[in-house]
Parts: structure tokens; sequence; C-alpha cells
């Protein structure tokens, strides 16, 4: 059996696919791979930092883990839109992503979730694109020895 964890990246890279707009690309997981031009616009989740303490006390069987992961949008300038920046075609993925993920348990695996933060920042390659790195953390309770089985 996977961890919890490991659990919610599957399930909120299907729920982040599921019924997406046309405007919003597919998550992939993070493979370690660059993007190249002919890819943009893309999603990529990636985890970040696992934050885990003793519920109540440092007695208790059970831990409290906020775990946080990212989602890296890019995206080029609009075709036939000089006015526009990359910008523009990011706000629809950072929309669908704040519609879909906050407040979703995954089938109960989750507490919470919360939309953390987001940095823009513009990337020069073989053309400009904008990236937009927006954080999510959420929160789940597991056995102090064992990470597989949600509590």
């Amino acid at each position: 059996m996977s961890s919890i964890r490991e659990q919610i990246v599957v399930a909120a890279i299907a729920a982040l696919n599921s019924g997406r707009p046309a405007t919003v690309p597919a998550i992939e997981r993070f493979r370690g791979l660059d993007v190249e031009p002919s890819q943009l616009p893309s999603g990529t989740l990636v985890e970040g930092k696992e934050h885990i303490q003793r519920s109540k006390n440092k007695f208790s069987p059970l831990v409290d883990r906020a775990f946080r992961f990212a989602l890296k949008w890019r995206a080029a300038r609009p075709a036939g839109d000089a006015s526009a920046g990359p910008g523009t075609a990011i706000d629809p993925m950072l929309n669908w992503a704040t519609a879909t993920l906050p407040r979703n348990t995954f089938g109960g695996l989750a507490l919470d979730v919360e939309e953390v933060s987001i940095l823009w920042t513009p990337q020069q390659g073989e053309k400009f694109f904008m990236l937009a790195v927006q954080e999510f953390e959420l929160t789940y309770t597991t056995r102090v020895n064992d990470a597989e089985q949600r509590v």
C-alpha cells in the first residue's frame, strides 16, 4: 500500500485533470525534465515540504501532518494577441486549481486543503514565457508508525 501522502498526490492530479477547461493543460507529476517551448502551456505537480507534529502531546500515537505541494504552470503569450502578457494564459489555470483543490478532502484522505501562495516568475528560454508556482498545503493525520493508514 502507498502512503496517504502518495494517495493524495494521485487524487489531486486526477481531480485537476477531470473536467478541466480547454484552456487548462493536463497536470503531470514532476519528472525532473525541463519543459520545452513546444510543450507550452504546461502544468506540473511538485511535492514540497511536510511538517510533522505529534497530535495533542508527545506521547500521542498520532501525528498531524501538513504537506505542501506546488503546481507549476507555464505559458507563453497567447497567439495573435501582442498586447497580452504570458500571465493572461496562466490565469485560467490558477482559477481552475483554486476552484478544484481548496476544501477538497480527496475522499476523506485529507482534513483540509488551502491555497497558500502564488509566485510569478518570467522565464527566458528559446522564447519568453511565464512561470506561476501555486502552492497548496493540506493537512491529514496518521499513526506515528504507519503513514499508510488514515486515522
